[in-house]
């Protein structure tokens, strides 16, 4: 594997590791993403909720 192929691969992770985090700590607080999604004016808290996570934690994985 070359270095340039390496260094993309490490860039994917740390991208992907991103949007795992950012989607478990979703999860780890729901009512507090909830919470704030109903706050700034969002319709439908807990479907955004949910979609949000599966985008997240769903595109991490992707990655």
């Amino acid at each position: 594997m070359s270095q340039t192929n390496l260094l993309a691969a490490v860039g994917r992770l740390l991208i992907a590791l991103i949007f795992i985090a950012s989607g478990l700590g979703k999860i780890a607080a729901p009512g507090a993403t909830q919470g704030y999604i109903a706050s700034v004016g969002l319709p439908l808290p807990m479907l955004s909720y949910l979609l949000a996570v599966i985008v997240e934690v769903g595109g991490g994985i992707a990655i």
